[in-house]
């Protein structure tokens, strides 16, 4: 997969990622949970933000595995399971890569973790994993 492009918008949540931690911004005029990061708040259209580390755990509202490559050069590992986490404690939603228990088998309802890759010289990559019940 190609590498995540780094800007000023996405750069503390990126900082965050390479020391293992899942970080969110939020909009300092009112409170919105902003996912992905970006320049202004979608609720009230202010430029104030903050950024905050988030628990990294959730529950999946939404799921998608993606079983044939999408275009010509995706070289990620198929399949590719994508999840929509509802954050604890944050009132907003994430979307990133899972990884699925050993049967690949997920379900709306199911609690999650963050975990990071450990890619050596590469950006650490947060995913969604499976909490054990």
């Amino acid at each position: 997969m190609r590498p995540p492009v780094m800007d000023a918008d996405s750069a503390p949540f990126w900082k965050g990622c390479d020391e293992g931690r899942l970080m969110g911004q939020s909009c300092e005029g009112c409170g919105t949970f902003r996912w992905p990061p970006r320049e202004y708040c979608p609720s009230c259209h202010s430029h104030s933000s903050r950024w905050s580390g988030l628990g990294g755990t959730g529950q999946i509202v939404g799921l998608v595995v993606v079983e044939r490559a999408p275009m010509p050069g995706f070289d990620a590992p198929l399949p590719l399971p994508i999840v929509h986490v509802e954050l604890d404690g944050t009132g907003g939603k994430m979307v990133l890569q899972a990884n699925l228990r050993s049967d690949g088998k997920a379900a709306i309802g199911d609690r999650v973790r963050t975990e990071f890759t450990d890619a050596e010289g590469a950006q650490r990559l947060p995913v969604f994993v499976l909490q054990k019940s």
